[in-house]
C-alpha cells in the first residue's frame, strides 16, 4: 500500500500522463539509475553518427563452415 501511494504521489508531482501500471514497470526497470522522474517514459538519446554493432562485442562470432 505504501509503495502504491508513493508511486501515485511521484506521478502526480511530475505531471506524468501514463498508466499507473506502466509507471510502476518503468520505475522497477530504472530503480538504480539516476535521472529525473519526469523523463522516465522517454527513450534514451541515440547518437545517429555512431552506428550500432550488429552483435555484442562480448559475444563470440558464430559462423557456418
Amino acid at each position: 500500500m505504501i509503495a502504491y501511494l508513493l508511486l501515485r504521489l511521484a506521478k502526480r508531482l511530475n505531471s506524468l500522463k501514463i498508466l499507473d501500471l506502466r509507471f510502476a514497470e518503468l520505475v522497477c526497470q530504472r530503480l538504480f539509475m539516476r535521472g529525473p522522474i519526469a523523463e522516465i517514459d522517454k527513450p534514451p538519446p541515440v547518437n545517429p553518427s555512431k552506428s550500432e554493432p550488429k552483435f555484442s562485442i562480448d559475444q563470440l562470432w558464430f559462423k557456418y563452415a
